[in-house]
């Protein structure tokens, strides 16, 4: 009867090191935090040589909205960008001196997506982006 409990305890013992070894723990990427930068949605238009005595006008879709003229250093005018507006938007501008135009450009530009705080944070905005050169009455995106 002896042999029983002998028997036990070195099948007890012969399973010890049949273990499968621990699961190697996994390192995940540090998660970076979202900044905070904000963002609106916007067609914005830089603006080159327009004297400083002309009232400006950019229009998006149709919807215009006039600049101040006058404004030393006038360098950009910008509207805001309807949320119905599809992937492109027709934008015009006209500059006007004494009641009388003296340039106007308009092509239609492509609406692009912006994440100021990286991939997978918020906001997402959607802007236009565009320069309006005076002397050769161009609008370029």
């Amino acid at each position: 009867m002896r042999r029983l409990p002998i028997a036990l305890a070195l099948l007890a013992l012969g399973g010890c090191g049949d273990e499968e070894p621990a699961a190697t723990p996994t390192v995940e990427p540090p998660v970076s935090a979202c900044t905070e930068i904000g963002c609106s949605d916007g067609v914005y238009v830089e603006l080159s040589d327009v004297p400083r005595d002309a009232d400006v006008t950019l229009c998006v879709d149709g919807r215009c909205r006039p600049a101040r003229a006058g404004t030393p250093g006038l360098g950009q005018v910008d509207a805001p960008l309807g949320r119905a507006a599809g992937d492109a938007v027709r934008v015009a501008i006209t500059v006007r001196r004494g009641g009388r135009t003296i340039a106007r450009a308009s092509e239609r530009l492509e609406v692009r997506t912006e994440r100021p705080n990286g991939p997978g944070c918020p906001p997402v905005c959607r802007m236009v982006t565009a320069r309006f050169d005076m002397a050769s009455e161009s609008l370029q995106g």
